[in-house]
């Protein structure tokens, strides 16, 4: 399977962000935009794994946009501020709160003390409503 390099990741984005007017509301391209961005010569650098096809950065941009719903629903979650460098920041007085929600935010758990560097610029793209918030 394909490897992502912080590189590889970063010129999806922005070639994401340069044609988000094609991804309408919900950030979902066409194959042509999917088999366009695998073409490109920026990303046929191999260091490691599978060519990047059209269906691995479908699978790869997937992943980004779950990442990035997890966190902007715990940033819009009553109890918490979601900090680029600390995540949640949970200690002993919110430990309780944080494994309530995670009970029903799985997806959210590995941003418990950690951030997520991909968060500012997915905020450019991706719709501000959030899901599950209580």
């Amino acid at each position: 399977s394909a490897s992502w390099t912080p590189n590889d990741i970063d010129f999806l984005i922005d070639q994401v962000i340069t044609h988000q007017a094609e991804g309408g509301d919900g950030m979902n391209f066409k194959k042509s935009f999917w088999q366009s961005l695998a073409a490109s010569d920026l990303l046929s650098n191999l260091e490691k794994g599978g060519p990047k096809t059209s269906s691995s950065c479908k699978e790869k941009w997937s992943h980004l946009k779950k990442t990035f719903e997890a966190i902007n629903c715990l940033a819009n979650s009553s109890g918490f501020a979601y900090l680029l460098e600390l995540g949640a920041n949970i200690g002993v007085e919110n430990e309780s709160v944080w494994t309530d929600y995670i009970k029903h935010h799985l997806a959210a758990s590995p941003f418990r003390n950690k951030g997520w560097a991909l968060y500012d610029k997915m905020k450019i793209v991706m719709p501000s409503k959030s899901k599950g918030t209580n």
